[in-house]
């Protein structure tokens, strides 16, 4: 992917020379996407989601998916929707909800549906993995 633009340049040109020109490529081509705006053909806004499990505590890995899915939608305007994964009964900690929101929280990141959510149009939910049962 990044070895393709290096074929421009020419043998003669330094090193940050090619840098400065690989990474003007590259800002004409996030130019060039972000004018396009893919995701508006579709006439529908970005949802996406974090599903954590409350088997116990909120970890980093569980954290940087929510970051990562907190960015995307903030970068198309899109929303971010909280579901608790808990179908697995077995391993189901009590009180676990209520961490895994709080630790959410804490981090600063907001999410639009779901437990804590900070969108009073709660139009598809439930949000508990297991109350939606009857809909499939």
């Amino acid at each position: 992917m990044f070895r393709q633009p290096l074929r421009y340049f020419s043998r003669n040109q330094n090193k940050s020379q090619m840098i400065k020109e690989f990474e003007a490529i590259q800002k004409e081509k996030m130019r060039s996407v972000q004018e396009s705006n893919v995701l508006g053909t579709f006439n529908k806004s970005v949802r996406v989601r974090f599903a954590p499990s409350p088997t116990g505590e909120l970890h980093v890995g569980g954290l940087r998916s929510m970051l990562y899915n907190y960015l995307f939608a903030k970068q198309f305007n899109g929303e971010l929707i909280l579901r608790i994964e808990d179908t697995d009964k077995s391993r189901e900690v009590d009180g676990a909800v209520d961490r895994l929101v709080e630790a959410m929280k804490w981090t600063g990141l907001t999410w639009q549906e779901g437990p804590g959510g900070t969108s009073t149009n709660q139009k598809y939910g439930p949000y508990i993995q297991s109350q939606r049962l009857p809909i499939y």
